[in-house]
């Protein structure tokens, strides 16, 4: 739509309808009609504007025909983008209009009109009416002909998205999101199929997971199919099982819901949380070992155990749930959540306490009961023969002492200590650290000195990739304690860190965030004040010398530290490092440190002076 023609008409899609009769806004009406009409196209032939003098008659002159005359205008020639505000105010401000001034008899006359023209004004006018709940309007646009299963597409706004979304859809999930009974049975009168699909899937998946239970009723009662599977998702059985809504578990299942699902999409669990619902499931033929979903699932045992229903899980075992099944065993997830009973339960019922962790994050028994801070459950599963070392999973996991130093538990620590866990561990991934490298990280003194005392190793090896020794992940995390520490007990104060994308040595990590005071003790005990940078991948990004890192993230106090410890300046290499720094600081805006580094930069045609190495102590560290 032009500026000009927008610039006119947007004062109008902000009013009340019920100001039309205002005089003001009557003039305000004329006076944009009339300056429309010179810039658009209006002749007298117009099928519209005929239309309308028939129903009310010639008088073209009243502010409220004017206004009438330039929405329909607007809407039924698509000058505006469906998609956008105007659109739908001026759809929603002439359905207002219908309403308010009780104008049915001006709209059924409009829509008996059955032209491409008046179809595109409907289209829009219905929607307005369905989104407002309208039942009178909407009867109207139903009774013309506009038929129930019409795909609408518009724009609105949501509670959870304030900046607008599109809804796709029929007018049956219109009403079905909006929990409008009258509205679906209004449709339904004008014979809308429940069944048909609208945007991915159906109505009733809207329904179920929205939890409406006479939504669901209605819907089903209509002849909805209750075995839609919605894309990769649960069937709409699982979804009110997950949800643990039980009136429409009960209404699937005497429509027929299949318990035992199959086909192309990954199969779930049927889990419910109401034990008489499962003894249903069970008798309708439900495979109680259904397998779990790839990621998020998990087999109905597994859930009964995870959210601590042990009559629910008495049920499932008496009907021969495995006790250990993958990818997680039953037990793992009750430990997890600290169930003692269930835990007991099941090893009574042969669980293996050592059954091997999902792939991706997950937990031995021992390891869960830590996760859980259960002292008590950690004791029982030690007592059973729960293994202390046991492997962690292949992707994020973690051994159970490891689990317990990160969470800083320390009667846990000593307890699997004690239980002879392996203080001298390693990093059980490629981005993982040891149980010494987390009790640095945490800066926990207490648990440095025990772990240590146990026979961890201060110089542990790291993580292939992101890997930080012990000093490391003490100097990152601004623990100065932890490093003097570390440092009194041998820690190697010049390792690099890990092979790929390394945080580089401690000092560089100290310059980086601007830690003077650990940097201070760090140097005493002889780092590498020039080593050089490290970069993330071959190729790839240069970390940078701690003068450069420093420089680079603007930290002043930590250049003049530096410098006066004699960081390289002035051999060949050195005016490459300063240069360096200079451009850096630049870059990254910090106009005091670029100054202060332009005072150290002196060129050798300055010095009278070949190329090669400039001698040290010839420049003197300026101070700010």
């Amino acid at each position: 739509m032009p500026l000009q023609m927008r610039t006119l008409v947007i004062p109008a899609l902000h009013r009340e309808a019920s100001a039309l009769a205002g005089e003001y806004h009557s003039n305000l009406i004329r006076d944009i009609f009339h300056n429309l009409c010179a810039v658009m196209p209006v002749t007298e032939d117009d099928d519209i504007y005929s239309l309308i003098r028939q129903i009310i008659g010639e008088d073209s002159s009243s502010a409220t025909t004017q206004f009438l005359e330039l929405a329909i205008y607007f809407l039924s020639n698509k000058l505006f983008d469906k998609y956008t505000d105007e659109y739908w105010k001026l759809n929603d401000e002439l359905l207002r209009w219908f309403k308010i001034g009780n104008h049915h008899r001006l709209l059924r006359g409009i829509l008996s009109s059955r032209t491409p023209t008046i179809d595109a004004l409907a289209e829009g006018l219905f929607a307005s009416a369905l989104r407002a709940e309208d039942l009178a309007l909407s009867r109207i646009f139903l009774e013309s002909g506009l038929k129930p299963d019409i795909e609408l597409s518009f724009f609105e706004y949501t509670t959870e998205n304030r900046y607008g979304v599109i809804f796709r859809g029929t007018p049956l999930k219109v009403a079905t999101q909006r929990s409008n009974i009258s509205l679906l049975k209004l449709l339904f009168e004008f014979h809308a199929n429940a069944d048909r699909a609208s945007g991915f899937t159906n109505v009733l998946v809207w329904a179920v997971e929205a939890g409406s239970v006479e939504v669901t009723r209605l819907l089903i009662s209509e002849g909805a199919f209750v075995n839609t599977v919605p894309g990769p998702g649960p069937t709409l059985l699982q979804a009110a099982l997950e949800r643990g809504n039980v009136e429409i578990v009960r209404l699937l299942l005497d429509a027929g819901a299949d318990v035992n699902p199959s086909g192309i999409y990954e199969p779930r669990a049927i889990q419910s949380k109401d034990g008489i619902e499962t003894r249903r499931l069970l008798q309708l033929g439900a495979d109680v070992n259904a397998p779990a979903g790839e990621y998020d699932g998990s087999t109905a045992l597994q859930a009964a155990a995870k959210n601590g229903d042990l009559p629910l899980c008495y049920t499932l075992v008496q009907a021969g749930a495995d006790v250990n099944a993958a990818p997680a065993a039953p037990g793992d997830a009750a430990a997890l959540k600290g169930h003692m009973d269930i835990v007991k339960y099941l090893l009574d019922r042969d669980a293996d306490v050592n059954w091997p962790p999902a792939d991706n994050g997950g937990l031995t028994s021992l390891q869960a009961a830590v996760r859980s801070g259960c002292t008590e459950l950690v004791e029982f599963l030690i007592t059973q023969g729960a293994d202390v070392n046991a492997p962690a999973a292949i992707q994020w996991g973690v051994t159970a002492l490891q689990e317990a130093v990160r969470t800083n538990s320390k009667p846990l620590v000593d307890l699997l200590l004690e239980a002879r866990a392996n203080a001298n561990d390693k990093p059980t991934t490629s981005y993982g650290l040891s149980s010494l490298q987390y009790a640095a990280e945490i800066g926990e003194d207490d648990l440095v000195e025990t772990l240590l005392r146990y026979g961890a190793s201060v110089n542990g090896p790291v993580a292939h990739r992101m890997g930080q020794t012990a000093l490391q992940a003490a100097v990152g995390n601004g623990h100065f304690t932890t490093v003097r520490l570390l440092l009194a007990k041998g820690a190697h104060v010049n390792h690099p860190g890990s092979i790929i994308e390394s945080f580089g040595t401690a000092l560089q990590i100290a310059a980086r965030k601007g830690y003077v005071r650990i940097a201070k003790v760090l140097i005493d005990a002889r780092a590498n004040i020039n080593a050089p940078g490290t970069r993330k991948r071959e190729g790839g990004y240069y970390s940078g010398t701690a003068l450069e890192l420093a420089a680079n993230h603007g930290r002043i106090d930590m250049l003049k530290l530096l410098l006066n410890a004699g960081a390289d300046i002035t051999t060949g290499a050195g005016r490459r490092q300063l240069g360096n720094a200079l451009e850096r600081a630049t870059r990254s805006g910090h106009d005091a440190v670029a100054k202060f580094l332009e005072c150290h930069q002196v060129s050798k045609e300055d010095m009278g002076i070949a190329d090669g190495s400039v001698e040290a102590g010839v420049f003197q560290i300026m101070e700010e």
